[in-house]
């Protein structure tokens, strides 16, 4: 599943209970929970090839937060 994938399904799923500005936060954070729960089980992140930010797998996202090497 990509981020873009991962969002997209957080999005609809919160759209069933929440308006559609709230659906989008919600969405939003449950992507960065997402991302930080697997880097926190990472002990090496080395990207083998560039592919857009949107389309990699959420399992494997950088949190764009962190500035050192895992």
């Amino acid at each position: 599943m990509t981020i873009e994938e991962f969002w997209n399904a957080a999005f609809l799923n919160s759209l069933c209970r929440l308006s559609v500005e709230d659906a989008k936060m919600e969405a939003d954070s449950a992507t960065e929970a997402c991302i930080k729960h697997w880097n926190s089980h990472r002990s090496h992140y080395e990207p083998t090839y560039v592919i857009e930010w949107k389309n990699q797998p959420i399992g494997s996202a950088q949190d764009p937060h962190f500035k050192g090497r895992f």
